[in-house]
């Protein structure tokens, strides 16, 4: 791989609680697999068949050894099996450690489905950079940026995560879009419609406060005039009870 560009290595290094999380979701129950030793290394290699163009998965994982009479020598472990699953829900044992990608995912989902996808597109700068997508988005209207095949592929399967703030992803182009006033350039006035809407919300959230009275005092007010208006439906309550009791009594008193 070195002094090339045909392959993209993603490094993550984790503590052993977070491999053993991964060793359940591929249902190893061996010894290594839920005591990892130290330095455990899980590779999953994406492969493409060049007969037939479809995608493969195949994965290694090794260690060094653990004691000074091994010299740390770094070797892979032979007797370490994948298991994937196929298109009628049966799992089996993959020759060679290497299966269909879609028979891996497979596996995966039945195996330990995951909640969420932020583990899966979480990427720190270093990785932001190796997938090469534009930074920042484009206003409503303009030309679209050229998107790496690297970012299409991120953006497509994270699109929660795949805009800064301020930005919306279109599903069709893939482009991060403006949508908020923070990230136009427009000038006041001539903004598109998008920000026109954001701005209209701002407006109607701040108008309270932009009476010269603070959010305390609204509130303030507000219970005031609930309270003044509880009396006068009790007063006015009251007033017609009277009323009718009177009236009955000098119903009452009459020969």
């Amino acid at each position: 791989m070195a002094n090339t560009k045909t392959f993209k290595l993603f490094h993550y290094s984790a503590h052993d609680t977070t491999l053993i999380r991964i060793a359940c979701s591929l249902q190893d129950t061996t010894n290594d697999g839920l005591l990892p030793p130290f330095a455990q290394t899980l590779v999953l290699e994406l492969l493409e068949n060049e007969k037939d163009k479809t995608f493969h998965v195949r994965a290694l994982r090794g260690h060094p050894g653990q004691t000074p009479d091994t010299g740390f020598h770094f070797a892979w472990e032979t007797d370490w099996q994948l298991k994937c699953m196929d298109a009628w829900q049966q799992a089996y044992n993959a020759v060679d450690n290497t299966c269909p990608v879609a028979d891996f995912v497979r596996f995966v989902q039945w195996s330990a489905p995951p909640v969420t996808s932020k583990g899966y597109c979480y990427l720190d700068e270093r990785f932001l950079q190796l997938i090469n997508c534009p930074a920042g988005g484009i206003q409503s209207g303009e030309a679209p940026l050229p998107l790496s095949s690297g970012c299409q592929y991120y953006r497509k399967r994270c699109p929660s995560y795949a805009c800064e703030r301020g930005y919306m992803l279109n599903s069709v182009s893939l482009q991060c879009v403006c949508v908020s006033s923070s990230c136009s350039s427009v000038s006041t006035g001539t903004r598109r419609l998008v920000g026109r809407f954001i701005d209209a919300d701002y407006d109607e959230v701040a108008m309270p406060q932009s009476s010269g009275m603070s959010s305390a005092s609204v509130a303030a007010v507000v219970l005031g005039s609930l309270c003044v208006g509880i009396l006068v439906t009790a007063f006015i309550t009251s007033a017609l009870c009277l009323c009718s009791r009177s009236s009955k009594y000098a119903q009452l008193e009459q020969p």
